[in-house]
């Protein structure tokens, strides 16, 4: 599914540049690693910003001028759990009034030709 997340944010922003960053849980590398898959196929540039906290994708985003920004994490949730959290140019939150539900519906949507996809 992270990879079909991936389409789906770079389909939703027509991005070219999009910051990610995650924090320390066991999943966040492997999540980082098939988001980053589906945002490549759609050639778009990635910066990688690696162990953060949120503030900093938003800082960033903002900062590098980018089409969007990705933090990997499951914020106050147990360890077991992970997420994403997504903001759009000038570090816009992205919520389901503004956009998520699109994305959502993207995903589910998006097509990825890759038989090794990280589900």
């Amino acid at each position: 599914m992270p990879i079909r997340i991936g389409v789906a944010v770079a389909d939703y922003f027509k991005a070219s540049t999009i910051v990610i960053g995650y924090d320390v849980r066991p999943s966040s590398i492997d999540i980082f690693n098939a988001l980053s898959q589906g945002l490549a196929s759609r050639n778009c540039k990635i910066f990688n910003i690696e162990l953060c906290g949120t503030e900093e994708i938003y800082f960033a985003t903002n900062f590098l001028k980018t089409d969007a920004g990705i933090m990997i994490t499951a914020s106050h949730n147990p360890s077991d759990y992970n997420g994403m959290k997504i903001v759009g140019s000038k570090a816009k939150p992205i919520s389901m009034d503004s956009g998520l539900g699109e994305i959502m519906s993207l995903t589910e949507k998006a097509i990825y030709l890759d038989t090794n996809e990280f589900s």
